[in-house]
């Protein structure tokens, strides 16, 4: 199997776009954001937040500090977004991290802007960004609009 999984095809082959990978792979690496130690013992590694553990570890926050790499972060999420959902009407994220990273994206693509997070009312929260498709006749809400 290739890597990156579905390079070839499949249902994320369209959000890879090989312009950006490197760059922005190269940014996670210089801001520190990429952390990988193969000789870290076992029970130490990191566990991410699909439950997997290894011996790295992507903290992808400590790019917003950084303006030159946050900024190559935004046009590649842009770049994504715009190619792989174009009848976007929204963006929407999960709180917390997801944030910083969507409103840049729903500038840049001028949508409208919702976040969801872990509460009482959600059974399965979402895990990252997502761009929707607005019900046609409806609002950003999904209220049906007045005529």
């Amino acid at each position: 199997m290739g890597y990156p999984p579905d390079a070839a095809g499949g249902p994320f082959a369209d959000l890879l776009d090989a312009r950006h990978a490197y760059p922005v792979a190269a940014a996670l690496v210089a801001s520190g954001a990429f952390t990988v130690d193969m000789s870290m013992p076992k029970e130490q590694w990191f566990r991410w937040k699909s439950g997997i553990l290894a011996p790295c570890g992507c903290n992808c926050r400590r790019l917003n500090a950084i303006p030159a790499f946050r900024g190559l972060v935004d046009d590649a999420l842009a770049d994504a977004t715009r190619s792989s959902f174009p009848d976007a009407d929204y963006i929407i994220a999960v709180a917390h991290a997801g944030i910083p990273w969507a409103k840049t994206v729903a500038e840049r693509l001028e949508l409208p802007l919702a976040y969801v997070h872990r509460g009482t009312c959600c059974r399965r929260p979402a895990r990252r960004v997502l761009a929707r498709r607005r019900n046609p006749g409806r609002d950003h809400r999904g209220r049906g609009r007045e005529r």
